[in-house]
Parts: structure tokens; C-alpha cells; sequence
């Protein structure tokens, strides 16, 4: 693939140039700060797991864990998209708050 000279000059851009979002970039942004909201709430609820002592009377093994921890990362996608928890709209403010994004 090759760069034309347009594209070359605007590789070397100084870093602290800000760059013009693209359509594209802020709707990326808000799912990037939705996901980064997701990831949290599991890694929340894979904590408070842990403190749950279990009885020994039914051991599923690995399967189990495995199983369960697919379904406490859906609890934490569902908690993400129907709990108004604000994180995920704090960062986007917070990241977009100049209308450009970094290079």
C-alpha cells in the first residue's frame, strides 16, 4: 500500500496538533467509554463473587466457572446498557470536551 505525499505529511504531524474527528470517531468514542463501563462493572461483580463462600455440596468444576463467568460478564453488559450509572457518559464528556480527539 502506498502513501501519497498528503498522507505522509500528515503522519508527521507535531503530536500536540489536534486532528478534526471524523463522523465516525465520536460514535467509536462513546462505544469505547460504553465498553470501558462494562469491563468495570464485571471486574466489580467477579470481586464481589468471590467473597461468596460456596457450600461444596455441587462442584461444576472448571465447566461451571467458565460458564459462570460468561454470566456475570452478561450481567455486566446488561447492567451497562439499562442502569444509568453515568460513567460511560462521564468519560465521553470528558474525552470529546474539545471536539477534537488525539492523533
Amino acid at each position: 500500500m502506498e502513501l501519497n505525499t498528503l498522507q505522509m505529511m500528515e503522519s508527521y504531524r507535531p503530536l500536540n496538533t489536534p486532528k478534526a474527528p471524523k463522523a465516525g470517531d465520536q460514535q467509536a468514542l462513546k462505544e469505547a467509554c460504553k465498553e470501558f463501563e462494562t469491563i468495570l462493572l464485571e471486574q466489580m461483580l467477579n470481586s464481589m463473587r468471590k467473597t461468596i463462600n460456596k457450600s461444596g455440596l455441587m462442584q461444576g468444576g472448571m465447566a461451571e466457572d467458565i460458564f459462570e463467568d460468561m454470566l456475570y460478564e452478561k450481567y455486566a453488559r446488561k447492567m451497562s446498557d439499562s442502569a444509568n450509572l453515568g460513567l460511560a457518559d462521564m468519560l465521553y464528556r470528558q474525552l470529546s470536551q474539545k471536539h477534537t480527539l488525539p492523533i
